[in-house]
């Protein structure tokens, strides 16, 4: 991969505004909690006495608090929700280029910010035994070799230790060792 990438904000738009709707919700709540609670301070408690004190500037300042802690939220649950975004939207790329048969030239590497970031190693030995099974003619090699073990084992006895060598050698073409 030699092209360029430009870093995108909206990964996966449907995951990412879910994610930021639930921060919404949640400070809207926290608003509304918030409300109910002045409220019956105002009118039960200080007797409306507060509540007809106040100007028009304190209206105007809890307002734009209000507004700047949403976006707050709404821009931290974006940044937030993109780190697993990215992280799905590049393991779905591999995976599908590899489902095709073409697997990526080097190692997969997730950014160091991303949630599962550390799945890169057991994704990486995946697409290798992919790679390698792939491959027709060393997978038949393997399944002959293995017969041929499992034929010695069970008739002939012992003789020079070519057996020993067979039943060495497709463990570790099972494991995709060299041989």
């Amino acid at each position: 991969m030699n092209k360029k990438h430009q870093r995108k904000f909206f990964v996966n738009i449907r995951y990412q505004c879910a994610q930021m709707a639930v921060g919404v919700f949640a400070n809207i709540l926290v608003v509304l909690a918030t409300a109910a609670l002045l409220s019956w301070f105002y009118l039960l408690e200080w007797d409306g006495s507060v509540a007809y004190n106040h100007n028009r500037t304190l209206v105007f300042l809890v307002l734009v608090s209000v507004c700047v802690a949403t976006f707050t939220t709404v821009f931290f649950s974006l940044r937030r929700s993109r780190s697993v975004a990215g992280f799905l939207e590049k393991l779905h790329d591999v995976l599908d280029r590899a489902s095709r048969g073409d697997f990526p030239e080097r190692e997969v590497v997730f950014r160091t910010s991303d949630y599962y970031g550390h799945l890169s190693a057991p994704l990486n030995a995946c697409l290798e035994q992919l790679r390698q099974m792939r491959d027709p003619r060393g997978a038949a090699t393997t399944e002959d070799v293995r017969k041929l073990s499992s034929g010695i084992d069970r008739t002939e006895p012992d003789r020079g230790g070519n057996p020993r060598r067979l039943n060495e050698l497709a463990p570790r073409m099972d494991s995709g060792g060299r041989y």
